[in-house]
């Protein structure tokens, strides 16, 4: 039986003038399933696994003392 990995990492770097990058690369989930080989539905399916990878790299401005500002993008690669 496969065992699903659920791996992250975040990196975050401070930058000049207020300014800090950052970067996620994570699984938000891991499905893995296998059904025995004489099961009613063999025909249909025997085993399933959905695998998802989402990349996340955002932008923080911290142009004043009581004030910061944030944006991000996020972009994600799911088999089936």
């Amino acid at each position: 039986m496969l065992i699903p990995v659920v791996p992250y990492l975040y990196l975050i770097h401070s930058l000049p003038k207020g300014l800090t990058a950052g970067l996620g690369v994570f699984t938000p989930f891991g499905l893995s399933t296998d059904w025995p080989e004489d099961w009613d539905g063999r025909f249909q399916v025997t085993h399933v696994s959905v695998q998802a990878v989402t990349v996340n790299p955002t932008m923080a401005w911290n142009p004043l003392r009581w004030l910061a500002v944030g944006a991000g993008a996020s972009a994600s690669y799911v088999k089936i």
